[in-house]
């Protein structure tokens, strides 16, 4: 198997009142696993790419900084978002992908858009690390709302509006 690296720097454009980004690759911090059939993906790989930060910026600039939810933690912190509009409801899942050597984080920060025209009615928050977890200092400004929420190993925040 020949491996080519891929060179050059991202590009941004704005197209007919929206915007692409092109990034030429996924650059990986470190030696990749051997490819074949099947192969172990295993901790050693869990980890961000070199251009994560290119990425993210890119990712911002072309959404014109409108990102749906928005998550303030440590890189080892994964957020997952599903929004079940027929449900008027927004699911964000935490997972401490270090909770072996960091088992409890501080309050996670976490920024929600509500659809137009609703407001948040509530958020319950739900972890099998303990019961009655609550999200705390919720603060809204009709298009949004701002909560904290702990997360020890895996936390669910159930946002409904």
């Amino acid at each position: 198997m020949v491996t080519v690296e891929v060179e050059g720097a991202s590009v941004r454009k704005d197209y007919e009142g929206g915007r692409v980004v092109y990034i030429p690759a996924v650059r990986f911090d470190g030696s990749l696993p051997e490819f074949g059939k099947y192969f172990q993906v295993d901790p050693r790989f869990w980890k961000l790419p070199k251009n994560a930060r290119d990425i993210t910026d890119g990712v911002r600039w072309a959404a014109r900084d409108d990102i749906p939810v928005e998550v303030s933690g440590p890189e080892y912190l994964v957020a997952n978002t599903v929004e079940q509009a027929e449900r008027r409801r927004i699911i964000v899942h935490l997972v401490n992908y270090n909770a072996g050597k960091a088992p409890a984080l501080e309050p996670v920060e976490v920024t929600c858009h509500i659809p137009a025209g609703q407001s948040a009615r509530g958020i319950r928050v739900f972890s099998p690390d303990a019961a009655g977890l609550q999200a705390v200092g919720m603060k809204s400004d009709g298009s949004k709302i701002s909560f904290s929420v702990p997360v020890k190993t895996y936390s669910m925040a159930v946002i409904e509006w």
